[in-house]
């Protein structure tokens, strides 16, 4: 199998492919493909909770936790130094609510012992991982009072503006207190750098790891970073900026950063607008990325996510609409059936309005925007709501759109309740593993499971009724979210027995997740599937949540990862270029194969022989 070099700008990728090709001994540069502007395969970004453990960004201030309130206390003594203030709310006197706070999320103000607040200080503190890499760190920041770093660590210097720290652990956690601040010039602009990157982040303001990982893909999703279960932005003047102190707040990342990472990975961006938005903020949105996004690529664009899932609150905000706007649509529809109709049909018309908006903004380059429909992908009718929005007397909307996208995860049947005991029994024997890749690939070993299995379940439950909504309107399919789901945490399928989730676990790891992948991907492209977004790049594993291809940025292989660039003919940037001098093309395919054996080794648990039950 032929290897194509990073993504690159496609005379840039020709150059080093004929440089490849060259060093190789290879005549026939057609074998290292171009790839095509229109994306193939993308990823999805983690959660904002994730951000501790992908550390995307340089300025690791921009992932902290944000303020809390806190006030003095002798600990040993045991006795308040500021009245009001006990050994349980030193921490946290929960007065966020008072804080005194710029534009950008900076402490203005503190109050003095005798106001009437209990809390005289601010701390703001970060969820950092066992793993987090320890060494020499940086404090920066402007304004005059008094600031510190507390945690497991040796102070080096400290001047006006500046700490430097050696961090010798994260056990204790680490933590930035204000506890004096003039306010007439305020601590601001804080930001917490490796010392090796404190002249550069600036201009370099993403983890070159990060982007190591994510430059492979054709295109980000960043769903996740826009919040959509919890932002309630409506106008522009409030959306975040890139000076905010921090990037996890319930907005989440400013639309400005997204933009520069996709710049700096070269990717399609595929971006959320939140479901509460104006017609002004999708117009001032679509201009800041008209601006900002370089070269000459495309955007795909999705008004909120999954509309058709009643849980989320977007959902709930679409029912509200809806019914405003048809009172007496589907009276006589089961109560589930109607809210999810209605807010389909507003959906789908608050999609059409915003993709009139972007191509309008966008001119004569509107090519550039693929508006996408979404749905869910197994259940026909609720697809076809979206598209037919048959309430709407503009519609119907999927004549409107460019795309329609679903979400085709495989592996989610394994483990529905009806499944549960011989699944659990697989967790306890040494042949387990076996025995789920054996039903994800061939199926016949769950008793009254789908026939050939997860794979070809995908096919049948998924892509089939996906592409006939898709092939209706004339529209390419793409999937907004894949890749395996065996984890199960819907109601009365949630999956809470360690044993199982380890084993879920252990299964995400396995080397065999990546011939499932591989199978997964094959029966994606030759169904007609087009764009394909895995969820989700990286970010550390929790018992709820196997979904990562990697779990912090220094890892450089698991069996999803290694799947999906293989799916692509792509070597990451750090294997073609960091052996001097550089080696052929077929020692680097070597080369990545044994350091992809080698890697799954080392996360491959040893079972106890003794008694056949896992960890």
């Amino acid at each position: 199998m032929f290897f194509s070099p990073l993504r690159m700008s496609q005379s840039a990728l020709l150059w080093g492919c004929l440089l490849i090709a060259t060093l190789s001994g290879i005549t026939n540069n057609s074998a290292l493909a171009i790839p095509s502007p229109d994306p193939r395969l993308g990823i999805n970004v983690g959660g904002l909770h994730k951000l501790p453990t992908a550390m995307p960004f340089t300025d690791l201030f921009k992932i902290s936790q944000g303020w809390f309130t806190s006030c003095e206390f002798n600990w040993q003594k045991k006795q308040a130094i500021d009245p009001g203030c006990t050994a349980q709310n030193a921490f946290n006197t929960q007065e966020q609510d008072k804080l005194d706070l710029d534009r950008y999320g900076y402490v203005r103000s503190l109050p003095e012992q005798d106001d009437s607040e209990t809390y005289t200080s601010v701390i703001s503190g970060f969820h950092f991982d066992d793993d987090f890499p320890l060494g020499h760190y940086v404090l920066l920041y402007s304004g005059m009072g008094k600031i510190e770093v507390l945690g497991a660590l040796n102070i080096v210097s400290q001047r006006a503006g500046r700490i430097e720290f050696d961090l010798l652990s994260v056990r204790m956690g680490l933590k930035i207190k204000i506890s004096q601040t003039k306010s007439k010039n305020y601590i601001r602009k804080i930001h917490l750098v490796a010392k090796d990157k404190e002249k550069t982040f600036e201009r370099q303001p993403f983890n070159s790891d990060y982007l190591s990982r994510v430059r492979p893909f054709d295109a980000i999703r960043f769903m996740s970073w826009t919040n959509p279960r919890a932002t309630n932005l409506v106008e522009w003047d409030e959306h975040p900026m890139p000076e905010f102190v921090r990037y996890t707040g319930v907005n989440g990342v400013p639309i400005e950063v997204m933009i520069d990472l996709a710049n700096a990975a070269n990717a399609v961006p595929w971006l959320n607008m939140p479901h509460r938005a104006s017609d002004d903020f999708i117009r001032e949105y679509a201009r800041l990325v008209r601006r900002r996004l370089t070269g000459n690529k495309k955007i795909i664009i999705e008004f909120s996510n999954e509309m058709w899932n009643v849980i989320f609150p977007a959902t709930l905000y679409a029912v509200e609409q809806a019914t405003q706007q048809w009172p007496n649509a589907y009276q006589h529809h089961s109560d589930y059936e109607r809210r999810v109709k209605l807010a389909n049909n507003w959906y789908g018309k608050r999609t059409v309005e915003m993709c009139r908006i972007w191509k309008q903004v966008f001119g004569n380059k509107k090519d550039r925007v693929t508006c996408v429909i979404a749905s869910q992908s197994n259940i026909a009718w609720v697809g076809q709501e979206a598209l037919d929005c048959p309430l709407w007397k503009e519609g119907p909307c999927g004549s409107q759109v460019d795309a329609y996208a679903v979400g085709p995860y495989f592996g989610e049947y394994i483990a529905k309740l009806v499944h549960r005991k011989q699944v659990t029994d697989w967790a306890r024997r040494l042949d387990g593993i076996s025995q789920l890749f054996k039903e994800i690939e061939q199926g016949g070993v769950l008793e009254n499971g789908p026939k050939g299995g997860a794979i070809q379940y995908f096919i049948d439950a998924h892509m089939v009724v996906s592409n006939k909504l898709a092939d209706e309107y004339g529209l390419p399919l793409f999937a907004y979210e894949a890749g395996q789901h065996l984890i199960r945490y819907d109601p009365p399928h949630k999956v809470t027995d360690l044993t199982l989730l380890n084993f879920f676990m252990r299964a995400n790891k396995n080397y065999r997740m990546k011939s499932a992948y591989q199978r997964y991907l094959k029966a994606w492209e030759q169904q007609g599937g087009k764009t394909m977004m895995h969820y989700y790049g990286i970010g550390k594993p929790s018992p709820n949540d196997f979904f990562g291809l990697l779990a912090t940025p220094k890892q450089e292989h698991s069996p999803k990862y290694d799947a999906l660039l293989d799916y692509m003919g792509v070597l990451p940037y750090n294997v073609i270029y960091k052996h001097h001098p550089p080696l052929s093309l077929k020692a680097l395919i070597k080369r990545r194969q044994k350091a992809q054996q080698e890697a799954y080794r080392k996360v491959e648990p040893k079972l106890p022989k003794s008694d056949g039950h896992s960890s």
